[in-house]
């Protein structure tokens, strides 16, 4: 080993490659996701990766006045590329079997940007929300991290040479403002953008600073030697490492200034420990955890992969059972990729130099000229028979023989409707927005001048169904929404949620013309036989309880809403749930296909009784508002697939619990009268 070998250091990638891999693995203990904030596990890498990186650049620049560029690229290159090129070709069979042609195509998009070092901005621009459960299926999706620490690698080193040259006396000072800078943008992104500012290097460039900030102390005044220091500053800052990866979670705005916890608790031990005495030291250079911490970045890049193609392929959703083997194939697998691949290619006795770049460019021609044509291709979608079996040329049965095509042909429209199709603004006065912010008021008040009578559309991700809904009729002139995906008033802890906007900020902008409009799912108003809420066990077993505690929180929020307006105010009760996957349903059999070709029974029977109980509660407990029921504005078919007006076929859904864009479609052409009253204002 080196001199200036940190055993401590791989103690901590082991910390943060673990929380990791559990974080993505959703393991349920007692009810609830194992370390459910486990993915500042990335904040902790980005930390080491900015501290290791600029001290070989800043003690280059400092003895010999320069850094030989080439060979810090080669270097990078020999420690990223191989393993994850061996990834791509390693995924290739399985993706071919198991992938839709839409996630087909998504695959060799993720690969293509993954190559040439633009996965995070791949990722956000195709509104990718990380953490949510259609992500989970993307097998490389966890490569946005290294895109940020690649295009941290390219442009740091040619910001630090310059700094030297010009402004050698203020180089740390200028790397401390952009610091900085970049951590209070991501404080107000957190709020504004929220994938933006997970995704981006702008917002992510402090975390990386702050490992500079630590190499250039270290080379400038040596390592830190109090042995009071040595011993607390360590222990608490793994304390903020696990209250991080304990009490974080998807809620949590990320990053922001409360991501300070775990990046400042990595730096104190990276700045105190190392001194072979203190207790975190010590028990981070365990041979376990430096084990683990060797093999981290195999460990990184398989652990997702292994996750994702087993989501894809296993239609009952995974067990924590199969998950502990999983976690085992990755390890195995990783050990093997270090010993094989990772080692040889960084030792270039091993590997010349000359030979790394053949080997390298051969496998980069062949891996996009491969993923080039599964796009051009529209991913392969001659293939669909192969995976879906010999069955798909039978004949559908009696219930939907009306139509005369194959089950194969349903299959397909299937695949076509769930792909959905993203709105935001129309350039008038027809905005989609995730969050209240300084330009959506702007243009509302802008509008607001032009029309007199604004709908306002708020919830979860439901609202904007509703709200597509209404769009479609092309009878509202000012309509908006604000909707964030999984927030309602009794569970968004997201800072600056809509609702709590809505309630302090933004009624002054209302009068009595204007409509309040709130709709969410109904399944979050529904706990299984174990208290979860929006479970599918809840339609497994047909059986559910009312969340009657959020209920009344929805109903206290509605009418307090109503003392503090003029505006009116709607409730829009929930609409019936598919409750199967449908990018599931596609791979079955011919019978059991057919069978789910409907929506679930379980969800058409729960779904009316929680109306029954939904009116009962507001009945009983009083209300300033009206209500609504969904069945009212549109009556969902009991059939997932209908006929439109055209006679052509339309699957209703994107997924379990959303309507597809071809069921917003009909749903706008078949409102009911009353919905008709509330949209003609």
């Amino acid at each position: 080993m080196k001199s200036n070998y940190r055993s401590e250091i791989d103690g901590l990638r082991s910390i943060a490659v673990i929380s990791i891999i559990f974080y993505h693995a959703q393991i349920i203990i007692f009810g609830d996701k194992f370390l459910k904030g486990g993915f500042v596990g990335v904040d902790i890498f980005f930390v080491i990766s900015g501290y290791l990186i600029s001290r070989i650049l800043l003690s280059e620049l400092f003895d010999k006045g320069k850094i030989n560029l080439l060979n810090f690229y080669e270097r990078r290159a020999r420690r990223i590329i191989p393993v994850l090129f061996v990834t791509f070709l390693v995924s290739f069979p399985f993706a071919y079997s198991y992938l839709l042609p839409s996630q087909f195509i998504e695959y060799a998009q993720s690969i293509l940007s993954a190559t040439f070092f633009g996965s995070n901005i791949f990722f956000y621009l195709t509104n990718t929300q990380y953490g949510a459960q259609d992500s989970l299926l993307q097998p490389f999706l966890h490569t946005w991290s290294l895109g940020v620490e690649e295009q941290f690698y390219i442009f740091f080193p040619l910001l630090v040479l310059f700094g030297y040259r010009f402004f050698k006396n203020y180089l740390i000072s200028i790397i401390t403002i952009l610091i900085i800078l970049s951590l209070l943008y991501a404080e107000w992104m957190s709020s504004e953008n929220q994938e933006f500012n997970f995704f981006i290097i702008f917002t992510r460039f402090w975390e990386l600073g702050i490992g500079s900030l630590l190499a250039f102390y270290e080379l400038k005044y040596g390592r830190v030697k109090n042995n009071l220091l040595n011993q607390t500053m360590p222990l608490l800052g793994l304390s903020l490492i696990i209250y991080s990866i304990v009490f974080f979670s998807q809620q949590t705005p990320h990053p922001s200034l409360i991501t300070l916890l775990p990046t400042v608790g990595t730096a104190l031990i990276i700045l105190y420990t190392g001194n072979k005495i203190d207790i975190v030291g010590k028990f981070l250079s365990l041979k376990f955890f430096v084990s683990i911490g060797l093999i981290s970045y195999s460990l990184y890049l398989w652990h997702y992969i292994l996750f994702a193609f087993a989501r894809v392929s296993d239609l009952d959703g995974l067990q924590n059972y199969e998950k502990y083997y999983l976690i085992l194939a990755t390890l195995i697998l990783s050990v093997i990729s270090y010993f094989l691949v990772e080692k040889p290619f960084r030792n270039n006795q091993f590997v010349s130099t000359k030979k790394f770049i053949i080997t390298i460019m051969i496998l980069l021609f062949s891996i996009s000229i491969t993923n080039w044509m599964i796009i051009a291709s529209d991913g392969l979608k001659n293939r669909l028979p192969t995976i879906f079996g010999s069955d798909t040329k039978t004949s559908i049965d009696y219930e939907l023989s009306y139509i005369t095509d194959n089950d194969f042909l349903f299959r397909s429209q299937i695949i076509k409707d769930i792909k959905p199709i993203k709105f935001t603004d129309n350039g008038e006065c027809i905005i989609l927005s995730k969050t209240f912010n300084n330009a959506f008021i702007e243009k509302f008040n802008s509008c607001k001048k032009k029309y007199t009578k604004a709908t306002i559309v708020i919830g979860d991700s439901h609202a904007e169904n509703l709200f597509k809904i209404f769009h479609g009729t092309n009878k509202n002139k000012f309509l908006v929404s604000v909707a964030q995906g999984s927030c309602r008033p009794h569970g968004c802890n997201q800072k600056h949620n809509h609702y709590r906007f809505l309630l302090d900020n933004f009624l002054q902008y209302l009068g009595k013309d204007d409509l309040i409009i709130y709709h969410q799912s109904g399944s979050y108003l529904l706990r299984d036989v174990n208290g979860a809420v929006d479970s599918q066990k809840t339609f497994d077993d047909d059986y559910f309880k009312v969340d009657y505690e959020n209920l009344d929180i929805i109903r206290k929020y509605l009418n307090l809403l109503a003392k503090k307006t003029f505006a009116d105010i709607v409730w829009v009760g929930p609409f019936v749930e598919y409750r199967y996957n449908p990018k599931e349903i596609v791979r079955l059999s011919k019978t059991e296909f057919i069978s789910k070709l409907k929506i679930n029974p379980a969800s058409i029977r729960l779904f009316n009784l929680l109306e029954d109980e939904i009116g009962a509660v507001l009945n009983k407990d009083g209300k300033s508002f009206d209500y609504l029921s969904f069945n009212e504005i549109y009556k969902v078919n009991s059939r997932a697939f209908i006929k439109s007006g055209d006679s052509s076929l339309c699957f209703q859904f994107a997924d379990k619990d959303h309507f597809s864009n071809c069921g917003e479609n009909e749903a706008s052409k078949n409102l009911e009268m009353k919905a008709f009253q509330l949209i003609k204002r």
